[in-house]
């Protein structure tokens, strides 16, 4: 696995049959479905892995599926599931069309320079409800805090917060802030925590999940480029 990324890109091979490339993000599904009802027709998924969120994004309303996966095996594989997938980086990739939904899920974290990134899809989004989604570690989690404030360090590992790809870390602040300065506003959000124990803690004691829930789920809308009274 190699230490630095190239920009765009999603974290460097590992095995296929693991778990990582198939998991259905059916938790994320689920948080659209709740905020939104259905997702635009045009929907493009950065970092789509194997495509096993294929059927639950088109339950959702996506008609025209398209991903971008820089690990050719897996995007080989997300091609039985999606319209189109380019097994290549995001730096890298040609748009062939603009989308009304943009998926960037746990994927920005790998990216060295997310700005670019975020300017790049704004430019992609159209339609009459264009939506980012994100997904991403919380970096502001116990697990992180814990182990800085006893031990004043860190250890990256092969998989988590401190995945030894990440290459950026967010809290629910410095996200909003990076969104701001490129143009989004975010419309909803969401904690989540793959524990049920930290999810049933989150909810008996309210405003925890800054600390105890490890994902941060973001929706957000593209700005208008100028203001009205600009116009």
């Amino acid at each position: 696995m190699p230490p630095e990324p190239p920009e765009g890109s999603h974290p460097a091979v590992m095995a296929l049959n693991t778990p990582y490339y198939h998991n259905p993000r059916s938790e994320l599904l689920a948080f659209l479905a709740q905020a939104l009802g259905t997702i635009g027709p045009r929907v493009l998924n950065i970092g789509c892995a194997a495509g096993a969120d294929a059927a639950g994004l088109r339950a959702l309303g996506a008609q025209v599926l398209h991903g971008v996966e820089p690990v050719a095996p897996a995007a080989a594989e997300a091609r039985s599931h999606y319209d189109r997938v380019d097994a290549c980086t995001f730096a890298d990739w040609e748009p062939p069309m603009r989308y009304d939904t943009v998926i960037l899920a746990d994927s920005l974290e790998h990216m060295p320079s997310p700005a670019p990134v975020l300017a790049t899809v704004r430019d992609l989004l159209d339609g009459q409800r264009p939506i980012l989604v994100l997904s991403l570690p919380n970096v502001r989690h116990v697990s992180v805090l814990l182990s800085l404030i006893l031990r004043g360090d860190w250890h990256y590992r092969s998989a988590g917060i401190l995945d030894d790809t990440h290459l950026r870390f967010f809290t629910a602040r410095s996200v909003r802030r990076l969104l701001a300065g490129c143009g989004f506003a975010p419309v909803a959000s969401r904690r989540y925590g793959a524990m049920r124990v930290t999810r049933l803690l989150e909810r008996a004691l309210p405003g925890s999940g800054e600390f105890l829930l490890s994902q941060l789920f973001i929706l957000a809308q593209p700005l208008p480029l100028f203001p009205p009274s600009a116009l």
